[in-house]
């Protein structure tokens, strides 16, 4: 990033924003991000997606830490969802969030 600070004690804070762009045409969508998560623990990691397609039905994008719990986050959407009839998918992410 222009102007990032070499880590996250540097006296100046630049602010990081997820960058998510889609895509809807008459044949296709299209959702992408970055993979940039927080400084955590004076080390980053990109090795996190913030796009994934959820059981094939919806695509779902998100910004910030990109787990909860230390499960990533398409891991623990899925585990979430299990079982749970597709209606109802939305309805249970919030309130499991």
């Amino acid at each position: 990033m222009l102007g990032a600070p070499e880590s996250p004690s540097s006296a100046q804070y630049y602010g990081y924003v997820t960058l998510i762009i889609s895509v809807l045409t008459d044949e296709y969508v299209t959702l992408v991000s970055d993979r940039r998560i927080t400084w955590s623990k004076d080390k980053k990691e990109d090795s996190d997606t913030k796009t994934f397609k959820l059981f094939g039905q919806f695509l779902m994008g998100f910004t910030g830490y990109s787990r909860i719990n230390g499960i990533r986050m398409e891991q623990w959407v899925a585990d979430v969802l299990r079982g749970v009839p597709t209606e109802e998918y939305f309805n249970v992410l919030a309130r499991e969030m």
